[in-house]
């Protein structure tokens, strides 16, 4: 049986994934760790990637040559992107928004930088990546009692946005549900290999509505991860 692949890009958010991993052993490669082992009598690849787009692409490539898995799950922490969005609530990425990727309109010395007169830029290959149909539709059925559970889009890149204005305009033109900093990453490595992924988000701070990050909540998602993994 092909093992799924869960990741978490820091330690905080794979920590109860790997105390309930049984069998455990840690394989280290080009720098990425790696954890092998079972979680409900499926086999599974823990993988912590780091913080960041590259980082996760990299982690996911490399997961995906070495182990094969049948599944790639990106889970971990968000920032809201709309008021009524709260701490505690999760956001299934039906796809992945590349919010990296802009062009921005000429201004001469001294005009400065306006960042919401920006556009998507049309350079690069891909500007968003997709999640697998069925891995959502699972996900539909996982119960969830510490908040409510979303499906939409996930803005990924490499920042943390504290501006209500600025992540207003990213909700507005890409329909951003949250945003993060590795998603972008997996889902694009995800679909080039034709390797089914899904991301599971859960909202640890809501800038707009001034609610200030909750570290504790890397913990929270883990255990939702892990109810859409044995439904696998």
């Amino acid at each position: 049986m092909k093992p799924i692949l869960i990741q978490g890009a820091m330690e905080i958010e794979i920590k109860v994934l790997l105390e309930n991993l049984s069998n455990r052993e840690e394989i280290s490669i080009g720098g990425g760790n790696f954890y092998k082992g079972f979680i409900h009598d499926k086999p599974v690849i823990i993988s912590r990637t780091g913080i960041g787009i590259v980082p996760a692409a990299m982690a996911t490539t490399i997961g995906i040559i070495e182990f094969e898995p049948s599944a790639v799950i990106n889970q971990g922490i968000a920032g809201a992107h709309r008021l009524d969005i709260h701490i505690g609530d999760i956001v299934i990425g039906e796809k992945v928004i590349n919010a990296n990727s802009f062009e921005t309109p000429f201004r001469a010395e001294g005009e400065g930088s306006q960042p919401l007169d920006w556009e998507a830029s049309d350079w690069v290959e891909r500007n968003e990546a997709y999640g697998d149909k069925r891995l959502i539709e699972l996900a539909k059925d996982v119960k969830y009692s510490k908040g409510k559970v979303y499906f939409g889009p996930i803005g990924s890149g490499d920042f943390w946005n504290r501006e209500a204005d600025r992540i207003n305009w990213l909700h507005e033109k890409y329909g951003t549900l949250c945003e993060e900093m590795e998603g972008f990453g997996t889902y694009a490595v995800c679909n080039k290999f034709d390797v089914p992924c899904l991301g599971i988000r859960i909202i640890s701070n809501n800038e707009i509505a001034g609610r200030e990050y909750e570290k504790n909540m890397g913990l929270v998602i883990q255990k939702f991860t892990m109810g859409v993994m044995k439904k696998m």
